[in-house]
């Protein structure tokens, strides 16, 4: 299991009950709930974004069935795959990958 990262998000303010802002193409596309700043694979709920950052993640999830995102946490960037939205505000996460430091 990997260590629990903090860290900016895009220097955006946030309650402290949310987690890192996340992005699909560059696009913002919400925060992460309870704090959680995902490293693993599983199920994170989290509050969408209005716009076309979700709007966009969730047609290519559906047209190809995945979609690579990211977050930004202590200048690195943190890659993921989005596998699934088993329900509105959950999304099903895989297949993180560390950017190398000093890449931004």
């Amino acid at each position: 299991m990997g260590t629990i990262l903090s860290g900016g998000t895009l220097g955006r303010t946030t309650m402290d009950s949310y987690g890192p802002e996340f992005l699909f193409d560059g696009m913002p596309v919400g925060l992460f709930k309870a704090g959680a700043v995902p490293v693993s694979d599983g199920s994170y709920a989290y509050v969408p974004f209005r716009g076309p950052g979700d709007y966009k993640m969730q047609l290519r999830l559906r047209e190809s069935g995945s979609a690579r995102s990211y977050y930004i946490a202590k200048n690195q960037r943190i890659f993921f795959t989005v596998c699934a939205c088993p329900q509105n505000g959950v999304l099903q996460l895989a297949a993180f990958q560390r950017e190398e430091p000093g890449a931004l």
